[in-house]
């Protein structure tokens, strides 16, 4: 494979490997919640996630992690970046705010012009460096004594 195809190859590949992610941490709290990562003997279900994935305990946490706030906090940036309508790492970076209980609430907040929806557009059309600067200034704003 060679040029343009190569090109449109790797792109493609990129997408995939990002959906797939999205997919893995989208089941983990499913994973979490019947127990049987722990047949095998693994003393936490992060542990067993870097033992299956071949992963750093450090990645393999941050993945459970992304997956519970997804699950309990912001479902529809779990189901956006399993669907590929945003990244994987804006779907993170949102996640990633969600770490006070008045950021949860600004997140959760039905109808607000600055919660969970406001994100998700952004993430859409912005570059994933100048999202993570949105996100960070976002973050301050709904908590600003954290």
């Amino acid at each position: 494979m060679e040029g343009q195809g190569a090109v449109e190859a790797v792109a493609a590949a990129l997408r995939l490997a990002g959906r797939l992610e999205a997919v893995a941490a989208a089941l983990l709290p499913v994973v979490e919640a019947d127990g049987l990562w722990a047949v095998g003997g693994a003393r936490s279900l992060a542990g067993w996630v870097g033992e299956v994935g071949r992963v750093p305990h450090a990645r393999a946490a941050a993945l459970v992690r992304t997956g519970r706030v997804w699950q309990e906090v912001v479902p529809a940036t779990g189901r956006a970046a399993v669907a590929g309508d945003i990244g994987v790492e804006a779907a993170r970076v949102i996640a990633s705010a969600a770490t006070t209980p008045a950021r949860v609430a600004a997140l959760q907040e039905a109808g607000s012009v600055a919660g969970e929806g406001f994100l998700l557009a952004q993430a859409r059309v912005q570059p994933v460096g100048s999202f993570r600067r949105l996100v960070s200034r976002w973050s301050a704003a709904a908590d600003p004594e954290a």
